[in-house]
């Protein structure tokens, strides 16, 4: 029989000026033998930090990315915070130059060190004004020193394919991951216009190799505007990525679809594409592999109502075979990250109640059926959940939280039925 235990985990929050903070009290009707002690914590200083992605260390602790706007050389900066198993923060970095750059997705080596991709903002042109963006890679040692670095910009030359071009784009990061191979693909959009319409936005992807030299790129795109945000290595030649796109059966009513496109590692060839959706906008927001092929978490939106949708695939040699399109919960839900747990799935995503916007976590059946569900976060402000990795009897959430004054970057864990705990 499915089990539904739902309902609003409400803490008060005390504020103390320092990088880390704890929650120490919550309200009735919770779980209250827990909270006075809850492995809930914040990190960053006075001005606005926000949380990205999170992964657990071989010391037992976990690395944090995100960004801060409180700490580095100016505007926003890419920030790096390791913290012990307990939550308590070991060191802290940032890292970019003075104007805005931020942190998207973290990788952990086998010997420790860090794989960071991020966004950093440039002048143009030496003593301009005006400034880009590009996909920033970085290598960071164990104790958060920068140890390599790499820009990539779309230079795709449509017109003139192998001359040169101006970095005169935007090139906005999202995910990285390993490749089978030992390099890395990054994944996000580009400014750039493509030949085949004029959009404001096409994906881009780069794969490169194990010390960040350029493998190939891909920033063709579909007809019409193409978001990317999530990839994964479907065999050792392809690629899947998610995202949304115009290019779809809504692309009359300006609406845009979630797509899974398969993507060959030669050059970035696209071979296949598959899109969800129905007269509203939605954007996959993660694809992950599974044991019985590819699971994307998306979000829906029509006016003010958000739903969080589970969506399966498998192939049949280049085709893409969609199996499920599932509502996640019965509310107002975003979804951002997604991990298969043995015969289900863990799901974080932020949900909009009456009393604002809380972290909403979820586990499933391999079908998207509810077995649990929960609303963690505070009486005020807003809570706003990223990522999720599961850990020994439990998970560990990560995402951001607004006080009155600025936002902090916050680190909440949970047993295996998603309540608080020590």
């Amino acid at each position: 029989m499915m089990k539904r235990n739902f309902y609003r985990i409400l803490v008060l929050l005390i504020v103390i000026v320092t990088p880390t903070l704890v929650f120490i009290s919550c309200e009735p009707n919770s779980i209250e033998a827990d909270a006075p002690n809850a492995f809930l914590k914040f990190y960053g200083g006075k001005d606005d930090q926000e949380g990205f992605s999170v992964k657990q260390t071989p010391d037992g602790g976990f690395i944090i990315l995100g960004s801060t706007k409180s700490f580095g050389r100016g505007g926003w900066d890419i920030y790096l915070v390791k913290v012990d198993k307990a939550g308590d923060e070991e060191w802290s970095k940032t890292y970019g130059g003075p104007d805005d750059d931020r942190g998207k997705s973290i990788l952990v080596e086998e010997d420790g060190s860090y794989i960071v991709l991020g966004d950093l903002t440039r002048p143009d042109t030496i003593g301009s004004v005006s400034t880009n963006i590009d996909m920033y890679l970085m290598r960071i040692s164990q104790n958060g020193v920068q140890l390599d670095s790499a820009t990539f910009y779309n230079s795709i030359n449509i017109d003139n394919p192998g001359v040169p071009i101006d970095n005169d784009t935007d090139e906005i990061a999202k995910e990285i991951q390993k490749t089978l191979d030992g390099g890395y693909v990054m994944v996000g959009s580009t400014t750039k216009v493509d030949n085949i319409a004029n959009a404001p936005r096409d994906f881009y992807l780069v794969k490169t190799f194990a010390d960040f030299s350029v493998d190939w790129e891909n920033a063709k795109g579909f007809p019409g505007e193409d978001i990317a945000n999530s990839v994964v290595q479907f065999d050792a030649s392809t690629f899947l990525i998610t995202g949304s796109t115009a290019d779809g059966v809504n692309a009359a009513t300006g609406d845009l679809d979630m797509f899974v496109a398969k993507v060959k590692n030669d050059f970035g060839a696209n071979v296949g594409k598959i899109n969800f959706g129905m007269t509203n906008i939605d954007i996959g927001n993660r694809i992950i592999k599974t044991t019985a092929g590819f699971a994307i978490i998306s979000t829906t939106y029509s006016g003010n109502t958000k739903n969080a949708f589970l969506s399966t695939i498998n192939s049949n040699g280049d085709e893409l075979i969609a199996s499920k399109y599932t509502r996640i919960g019965n509310g107002i839900n975003e979804g951002a990250d997604i991990q298969q747990l043995g015969n289900g799935f863990i799901i974080i995503g932020t949900t909009t109640t009456n009393t604002g916007r809380d972290f909403y976590l979820t586990k499933t059946d391999m079908n998207g059926v509810i077995i649990w569900e929960k609303e963690i976060g505070g009486e005020r402000g807003d809570d706003e959940g990223a990522a999720v990795i599961a850990v020994d009897n439990g998970f560990v959430l990560l995402g951001t939280t607004s006080f009155e004054d600025n936002t902090m970057i916050n680190l909440i864990k949970t047993n295996i039925e998603g309540d608080l705990i020590r």
